[in-house]
């Protein structure tokens, strides 16, 4: 099974500018962007759930407060709170919605809300 596949310069571009096309959010939901705009580079197509694998790290990246690579997160607040994990995490649909294209979009986010973890997912 072949699964859908986007060129990546536009959606993590779209990740980076979140602050123009979402405006108002908490910093931090910014610094999620960010952090899954890192874990996205290096690749030239996406999948469904390699954009889930990322949206994954990129919560751990920002609960930890280190990208990828082990340098610190640059303007995210020190500790974050359990409202503003929660608060990101609940955003997902809302940033997936906004950087993908819509039928792509729909993929990551079935499979982000099912709970089955992306290297498992086979629909």
């Amino acid at each position: 099974m072949t699964l859908e596949s986007i060129s990546t310069e536009t959606v993590i571009e779209k990740l980076r500018d979140l602050r123009k096309s979402i405006p108002n959010k908490i910093d931090n939901f910014y610094v999620f962007g960010e952090c899954i705009a890192q874990r996205l580079e290096g690749y030239e197509k996406l999948s469904p759930p390699l954009v889930c694998t990322a949206v994954m790290e990129g919560f751990s990246d920002i609960t930890q407060g280190v990208y990828e690579c082990g340098d610190p997160i640059p303007n995210r607040e020190s500790q974050l709170s359990f409202t503003e994990l929660s608060y990101i995490k609940m955003s997902v649909p809302e940033i997936i919605d906004e950087v993908c294209p819509k039928d792509f979009a729909t993929k990551v986010i079935g499979i982000e809300q099912s709970g089955v973890p992306p290297l498992f997912y086979t629909g």
